[in-house]
């Protein structure tokens, strides 16, 4: 089964960002719990690496920084 609506892919990867934007704005990230901050800091980079691969396979290049 192929499928070609690449909008899927957009949809689900702005929905992420949008989730994340809310989690970093609810959540203090670096905190005085060193276990609570690598695990947010995971999460972050987790959900960056899969935006990277969401870009990848949309052609599109990723920034580094902004």
């Amino acid at each position: 089964f192929k499928s070609y609506e690449v909008n899927k892919l957009v949809n689900f990867s702005m929905e992420l960002c949008s989730l994340l934007h809310s989690y970093y704005n609810s959540f203090k990230i670096l905190s005085d719990d060193r276990e609570l901050t690598t695990c947010r800091l995971k999460l972050i980079l987790l959900v960056g690496d899969l935006l990277k691969v969401i870009f990848d396979l949309l052609g599109i290049e990723a920034l580094e920084n902004m």
